[in-house]
């Protein structure tokens, strides 16, 4: 059998001209062009539903024609009228921030844009032919088997959509008594990304420190109010992942409380996928799920928190690393990828 051509391989080299601090915008708009499944369910459903017309629509409709022009020619084009676009939807949601020409994070828009997909795409919870669709044997495994899980799920979500089933990754956390060593409660947590505190010089030392089991207890003056026994108690707090994401965003926390930049190199293998078993819950281990990811591109920023500039790394479909500055696209060698710039790093799930 012949091998299926892969049409990305050398397309999206085209540079976005920067309109006056919109360097953020052009570096997640560069990583929201690379999530191909995303942008065909996009396409899929703008044809699906052209006689529609309402406010996140109109955001989206913009961005898939932005897009099929960044992915047409490796050109340089002007992403002007998406930029008004963004800022009238911007003020009519009242997310002020990026309704004008200040400099914004990059994170915080990549998120920004994800939510109004999220609108557009969303559909009621009680349509069960349609979620069935988006759920994996691991989802289904885990809702039947954990109820309050099920539960957490149908409270967390309204409505769901193809964003949630692409980027939500779901943590199970647990509260054990130190004393008895039994579970006092269970909570669920959702999230678009892994926040990562820089405690330490790896990825994976970063998140081993993350994921450690965190002690409440009085000495620290953090213990644990257990409403049922109407007392304080010293417990044991572990976190788990408990569902994982098609995507994986690690947002790098550089700044401190004081508004210091952590200047530090957090270091990864690049050619090595990223495991997270060993922070997942034992049932998601089980039942064989895949939970080893690439990295296919980094968001970068240098200066300070005042002021700076973005840019981003993505590895293009012909297996090649290339840097996004603005209106400059230029290959660079993996070696070139790893730096105390890095940001924001963007996996997929192998």
């Amino acid at each position: 059998m012949a091998k299926e051509e892969n049409t990305n391989s050398g397309k999206g080299l085209t540079g976005l001209l920067n309109l006056g601090n919109s360097c953020y915008l052009n570096s997640a708009l560069q990583i929201i062009g690379n999530f191909h499944d995303l942008n065909d369910y996009i396409e899929t459903y703008l044809n699906d539903n052209s006689d529609i017309n309402n406010l996140d629509l109109h955001f989206m409709k913009e961005w898939n024609a932005l897009r099929l022009l960044m992915w047409s020619k490796n050109v340089i084009i002007s992403p002007n009228r998406f930029k008004k676009t963004i800022e009238y939807v911007s003020e009519k949601k009242n997310w002020v921030s990026f309704a004008g020409f200040e400099q914004n994070d990059a994170n915080e828009f990549l998120f920004f844009v994800m939510n109004i997909f999220h609108d557009s795409l969303k559909m009621e919870k009680s349509d069960k032919r349609l979620m069935k669709l988006f759920l994996s044997n691991e989802q289904i495994f885990l809702r039947k088997k954990y109820k309050d899980f099920n539960k957490f799920i149908n409270s967390a979500h309204n409505e769901y959509s193809y964003i949630d089933y692409l980027f939500t990754i779901y943590f199970k956390i647990e509260y054990v008594d130190k004393e008895t060593n039994e579970i006092i409660t269970t909570n669920y947590e959702n999230a678009y990304s892994i926040d990562l505190p820089l405690n330490k010089l790896s990825i994976c030392d970063c998140l081993q420190d993350l994921f450690e089991p965190e002690e409440l207890n009085k000495q620290n003056n953090n213990q644990y109010y257990d409403d049922k026994e109407d007392r304080y108690k010293d417990v044991i707090k572990k976190t788990y992942v408990f569902q994982t994401s098609k995507y994986l965003i690690v947002q790098l926390k550089r700044w401190n409380m004081n508004l210091r930049k952590n200047q530090r190199i957090i270091h990864y293998d690049i050619d090595k996928p990223l495991v997270l078993s060993k922070y997942c819950f034992e049932d998601l281990i089980t039942i064989g799920v895949s939970k080893s990811y690439e990295l296919f591109g980094v968001i970068n920023h240098s200066g300070n928190i005042y002021g700076g500039h973005y840019t981003c790394a993505i590895k293009n479909d012909n297996s090649k690393w290339y840097d996004y500055n603005d209106a400059m696209v230029k290959e660079i060698s993996a070696n070139k990828v790893i730096g105390n710039k890095n940001y924001c790093l963007i996996y997929r799930l192998k």
